[in-house]
């Protein structure tokens, strides 16, 4: 009887000592560090879209050249064909993460017209772009800086209104 509780105890202790690392203070999370937004689609896909994500660019895409992996900041996972709305986290798996201390200054839904597309302009197009809160003429941007993380990048999609196509 006295081993059993005496095993109980050790039990209990060894229990308490792994399962409870902070006491009765609450977990805090390390500050994040990106952007996140929601993406809004209104009508019909198109029938010719292999691929679709959110491509954040260093730079605005002015030319041809501009279309290039070493302006390309900041590369979403998939998001599924079909779906009205879309969450983004730069930080929840991203082909590429965007780096602190840079500035996106073109964020786009870009949707891939080819079965395996390379980072090449005519490869893809442009579903939807990122404006700026203040003026909805000019493009937004976002700088990631650490420990801060920016909410509502949000892009509006229509595919009955498509935004002007950078060149090609």
């Amino acid at each position: 009887m006295i081993k059993k509780i005496f095993q109980v105890i050790v039990l209990f202790s060894i229990t308490m000592i792994i399962g409870c690392d902070h006491g009765i203070a609450p977990r805090v999370e390390p500050p994040r560090t990106g952007f996140s937004g929601k993406i809004t689609f209104k009508n019909q896909w198109p029938s010719d879209i292999y691929q679709t994500r959110v491509v954040a660019f260093r730079e605005t895409i002015k030319t041809v050249a501009d279309f290039n992996i070493m302006n390309i900041g900041f590369i979403s996972d998939t998001i599924p064909y079909g779906v009205s709305e879309f969450i983004y986290e730069s930080d929840k798996n991203p082909l590429i993460e965007p780096a602190e201390g840079s500035t996106l200054k073109y964020i786009v839904v870009a949707q891939a017209i080819v079965p395996n597309p390379l980072p090449r302009r005519q490869d893809w197009r442009v579903a939807g772009i990122y404006f700026s809160p203040e003026d909805s003429t000019k493009f937004g941007s976002v700088t990631i800086e650490k420990g801060v993380f920016k909410r509502n990048i949000d892009i509006v999609v229509d595919f009955n209104n498509p935004p002007i196509q950078p060149p090609n």
